[in-house]
């Protein structure tokens, strides 16, 4: 924040002292640029601040003063790699209907996947009038607050049941301390031979989505703010959904003639 500062003030000594040497144009775009950094330190700071606090409220998290935001998107979220280093990025989510497969649901966000289950099937309700009535997701999506409302909503979640701490003492299917009746059914259905097959079509559904949009580039966005990704990733669904519909057509054809 210091040196955004000190470079608005250099930059009012500079024309200060010669008006004559940057021309309009550029002492404009020089200025705004400078202040664009600023303004993007400040959230970067607001942006750490509600981090901080956060993580007072959660025990066994992260240390408080340890927690990273970027300045240069603060609506993105610093996270780990697959390299191991930590760079700005955002959540970009997709939901697909598990027979075609289309996009159905797209969404851009700085939260961790265990807080997008919800807000994706509201989208799909949204949109579509109604809900699945099962639903495959990855473990981490499936918190205990995620599969009671969607249960509570007539919705089956389908995801691998997340190991104990000591698993030689317990079974992950067993219920537990804090567990609402939702979730204990949950940890029982997943016991069942029928779920974890069912379960199998996810990584042919969503792996292979996610392999076609990093094909066509989606590895990385080169906009700032999670409303602009999530503009880049509709692009890519609306690319994907596209290339699928033309290959459902030619299946129609072949079947009708």
């Amino acid at each position: 924040m210091e040196e955004a500062k000190a470079r608005i003030h250099a930059l009012r000594e500079e024309l200060d002292a010669d008006p004559g040497a940057l021309s309009r144009r550029e002492c404009a775009a020089r200025a705004r640029a400078a202040r664009e950094r600023k303004d993007r330190v400040e959230q970067a700071l607001s942006s750490a601040k509600a981090l901080q606090e956060k993580a007072k409220k959660h025990k066994n998290k992260k240390d408080p003063e340890k927690v990273r935001v970027s300045t240069t998107d603060p609506e993105a979220k610093v996270m780990k790699m697959a390299d191991g280093g930590f760079r700005p990025a955002v959540n970009i989510q997709f939901a697909t209907d598990t027979e075609s497969p289309i996009i159905v649901g797209v969404d851009a966000t700085s939260q961790s996947d265990a807080e997008q289950l919800v807000p994706m099937h509201a989208q799909l309700l949204q949109r579509y009038g109604r809900l699945p009535e099962q639903t495959l997701a990855d473990s981490m999506y499936a918190s205990r607050s995620a599969v009671t409302t969607l249960a509570r909503q007539g919705v089956t979640v389908i995801a691998p049941v997340r190991k104990p701490t000591k698993p030689e003492e317990h079974s992950p299917y067993e219920r537990r301390w804090g567990d609402t009746d939702e979730y204990a059914q949950f940890r029982k259905h997943m016991e069942t031979d029928e779920a974890k097959t069912l379960y199998k079509q996810r990584a042919a559904t969503a792996e292979l989505i996610n392999a076609h949009v990093s094909n066509r580039g989606l590895d990385r966005v080169r906009v700032r703010g999670t409303i602009k990704a999530k503009a880049i990733a509709l692009l890519h669904a609306l690319a994907q959904n596209l290339t699928r519909a033309q290959t459902l057509r030619g299946r129609l054809a072949e079947v009708t003639i």
